[in-house]
């Protein structure tokens, strides 16, 4: 009888469980908005973190001070939340961060993309040698199209809106964020397989697989995932690429054979922290690369020998690409990187001027492409709460400098790039995609929520790829937000950007492909 009363709760003791329930209720609820909400917050993770250990701390005060449970119950209790807790841990893993730094969760079981790749086979290589002329200009020879400004011509009059998206073929492919080289029925990615970054070469028209270059380097961090992050460059029959570590090679476009090689970071600490991402640019048997190393902030490359032409500054790099800049008195190599927009004469590396814009986090991280507006002006965008700046670019006698002519905060591109048409600028401003004027920076509209993916234009027709993987194609029109249509395209986390080559359109992310024939 003695030990029946043991097991009992304490006699004229009252247990109370409704604060547990509004504990547990209010923590589900905070748990939500922090990962589900769109609330914008800084360190989701950290944040998500403490609001669950708050809960358990808060569980812990009502269970010993308040419920008036026995010690066995109390016990049976505090083991019950572990088991749940720790069940939650053994059902789900995690599987990168998104945009805002909210995780992404996949149950244990589901096939990582390295065992879809590897549940997909071994693919022969061809070994024959393919056919390649120069790019016209409905080819994507380089990052963000022929220009690197996300505008791509459509060989045929077609109305995207009601026109076919004919799925022609879908495939695994390694990790990564490198987009798409693309010339006439070939295309050029990088990818990782396994402990190699590898080129690859695809006929776009039956996605088989055409040579592949493989190195023996891994790229791999735990926000951004693993794999290299900038596009290949095509021109005069080579293949230009630089990988996450910091290796550049120049490859036959034929064949996949190297023709050299260079590393530009001996030591894996001194790369930046999210991996080399600036993609080659190639301009007159040139190819600048932003490195960040000492006395490499911009590299100029010979394009058939690979020998260093000249290399200037020493700034740490950002996570764009460099860019060209046609001015009154010649070209000029633009670099976006951690502290600011510089520009630098193309023919000899000579420093021409800075516009400071960093320290915008503690990563300082300036992904957006700079905007080349016209000959004189230039629009330059950060996430993190940074905004947008207009910069009038002037010269006089030997003297240049960078004046801003409006700063706003209306876009904020984080990830993603800004396309334009007719006087107003597109882009996602943490997110939601959003038009401003450009000659003032004021927001026209804003509205559609599709993370931060990325854009392109192709006449009157913005191409949103959305974080989670969707296609949608939004009227590029500033009198109102009007979406067309929605493709599904992908289902996972998409930074890649998005290509149209010909009538084709390629769409990968860091574990599949898909290609769309586009047509009446």
């Amino acid at each position: 009888m003695a030990d029946e009363l043991d097991h009992e709760e304490p006699v004229g003791k009252h247990i109370t469980y409704w604060p547990a329930f509004l504990i547990v209720f209010f923590g589900l609820l905070s748990l939500y908005f922090l990962q589900y909400g769109g609330l914008t917050i800084i360190r989701p993770i950290i944040d998500f973190s403490w609001a669950i250990g708050a809960i358990n701390v808060l569980l812990y005060i009502w269970l010993r001070v308040i419920s008036g449970l026995s010690a066995k119950t109390q016990c049976q209790f505090a083991v019950g939340l572990i088991v749940v807790q720790c069940l939650a841990l053994i059902c789900f893993r995690l599987d990168g961060f998104d945009g805002t730094g909210r995780f992404i969760a996949k149950w244990r079981w589901s096939p990582t993309p390295e065992q879809q790749l590897e549940q997909y086979g071994s693919e022969p290589v061809r070994s024959s040698t393919i056919s390649l002329g120069a790019a016209t200009p409905f080819d994507s020879p380089a990052f963000r199209g022929a220009n690197r400004d996300g505008a791509f011509q459509f060989p045929n009059s077609v109305n995207f809106s009601t026109c076919s998206f004919k799925e022609i073929w879908r495939r695994p492919v390694g990790r990564g964020w490198s987009s798409y080289a693309a010339v006439g029925n070939y295309c050029f990615t990088q990818e990782q397989i396994g402990d190699s970054e590898a080129v690859s070469c695809y006929r776009i028209s039956t996605s088989e697989l055409i040579w592949q270059q493989k190195r023996n380097v891994r790229f791999d961090e735990i926000t951004s995932g693993s794999g290299p992050r900038a596009t290949p460059a095509f021109a005069d029959g080579k293949v230009v690429c630089f990988g996450a570590t910091g290796w550049l090679q120049c490859l036959d476009a034929m064949n996949g054979k190297l023709i050299w090689e260079k590393c530009f970071c001996s030591n894996p600490k001194d790369g930046v922290l999210f991996g080399f991402s600036g993609s080659p640019l190639i301009i007159n048997e040139l190819i600048y690369l932003t490195v960040g190393a000492p006395n490499e902030s911009l590299v100029a490359i010979e394009l058939n020998t690979g020998r260093v032409a000249w290399s200037m500054d020493q700034r740490k790099a950002g996570y764009s690409s460099p860019h060209p800049f046609q001015h009154e008195v010649g070209i000029s190599i633009l670099v976006f990187d951690a502290v600011g927009l510089h520009a630098y004469d193309a023919i000899n590396g000579q420093h021409q001027w800075s516009f400071d814009w960093g320290d915008n986090s503690d990563e300082q991280v300036n992904v957006c492409q700079p905007v080349v507006i016209d000959s004189n002006r230039i629009l330059i965008s950060s996430g993190y709460g940074r905004g947008s700046a207009m910069l009038q670019i002037e010269k006089s006698a030997d003297r240049w400098r960078a004046v801003p002519i409006w700063k706003s905060k209306r876009l904020r591109s984080k990830f993603s790039s800004i396309v334009i048409k007719d006087g107003y600028a597109f882009g996602l401003d943490e997110g939601i995609l959003t038009c401003i004027e450009l000659t003032s920076g004021r927001r026209v509209w804003k509205s559609g929520r599709y993370g931060h993916g990325q854009l392109l234009l192709s006449g009157n027709v913005i191409f949103v790829q959305a974080e989670k993987g969707e296609l949608v194609l939004v009227e590029a029109s500033p009198e109102r937000f009007r979406e067309l249509r929605r493709v599904e395209a992908l289902s996972d986390r998409t930074w890649n950007y998005p290509v149209l080559v010909r009538e084709h359109l390629l769409i990968r992310n860091d574990r599949e492909a898909v290609c769309f024939q586009v047509g009446q």
